[in-house]
């Protein structure tokens, strides 16, 4: 349960609150941002464009041109100038997200917080040899009631914008080796070539092969998941299934080993409430959410 807890809140902090430094200024009046990797936002995002000496500008997103330029909704008001620490920052509904907790706390120090809170662990047989384990965790964002249209604002978009990042990973990894691709791999390859196929080549002796992931820094959908096929050289590996996206070195594409996955997960339900916390009202939003893991148990036959 604690990886899952802790792949959970990288999960939601990379997609809720994510960060880019920019690569080039944008001018007064300029609406196109330049950042290293686009991949985690999305059209509609709320974003501030910040800088050192405390400079904000609020803005959103129209359009994700590529892997590295963003288009903004109003050309920017100020100048945003690499020698000045600009970057830019989501923030949904103009509420940053302060922080992410393992479990529930009785004094809420800032908000908005997420709070991961686990609710529930148990297994059933699936197989002769294996069992299905099932992990369910309450996902507790928190709002302070400061302004009862701006706090309802804020958690509904909050709760809404989990339930999207978590639909879309319905199979998290929660450890994996990176291998970055030493060579581009077209549409339709199924060749891909990284710095070593040693563990590869181990898991087709013990496993029969490995799960991958190929990604690059393209926004959804650009990940797809495959499966080896064989282990042609020391740095070359066969892949399953065809290559349905483009990943190019110069995105940082890679090649991700999963070494733990889980086979299904969902977020069932969102319940919204007020909680007290001292002195203050909060509006909260609870996530309900579940995911499921095949677990092999060798050795556990009754005869």
């Amino acid at each position: 349960m604690q990886q899952i807890l802790e792949t959970l809140r990288s999960l939601l902090m990379d997609h809720l609150a994510t960060a880019q430094s920019l690569t080039s200024d944008t001018p007064v009046g300029g609406s196109f941002v330049n950042i290293p990797n686009t991949s985690r936002f999305r059209e509609g995002d709320e974003v501030w464009m910040m800088s050192s000496g405390s400079k904000l500008e609020a803005n959103s997103v129209k359009e994700i041109v590529d892997d590295k330029v963003l288009l903004l909704n109003t050309p920017v008001v100020g100048h945003w100038r690499v020698n000045d620490l600009a970057y830019i920052q989501k923030v949904l509904a103009y509420a940053p997200l302060k922080r992410i907790h393992l479990g529930d706390l009785r004094q809420i120090p800032s908000f908005p917080t997420i709070c991961l809170v686990p609710t529930g662990d148990s297994n059933d047989w699936m197989t002769l040899g294996s069992t299905t384990d099932e992990y369910k965790v309450a996902i507790r964002t928190y709002v302070l009631v400061d302004n009862f249209e701006n706090a309802n604002k804020t958690v509904i978009r909050y709760a809404e914008y989990i339930r999207e990042v978590l639909t879309e990973h319905i199979r998290p990894i929660i450890t994996g080796d990176h291998y970055a691709l030493l060579e581009d791999l077209p549409v339709g390859g199924k060749v891909i070539k990284v710095s070593s196929t040693t563990a590869f080549a181990s898991d087709m002796v013990t496993m029969g092969g490995s799960t991958v992931f190929l990604r690059d820094n393209m926004p959804h959908p650009s990940e797809q998941e495959n499966y080896v096929k064989t282990v042609l050289s020391s740095t070359e590996i066969e892949l399953d299934q065809v290559a349905e996206y483009e990943y190019k070195v110069s995105r940082g594409a890679e090649a991700i080993r999963v070494t733990r996955l889980l086979y299904d997960s969902r977020p069932e339900s969102i319940n919204y409430g007020y909680v007290q916390d001292n002195a203050s009202l909060l509006l909260a939003a609870e996530t309900s959410w579940w995911c499921k893991e095949q677990i092999c148990r060798r050795g556990n036959y009754l005869s």
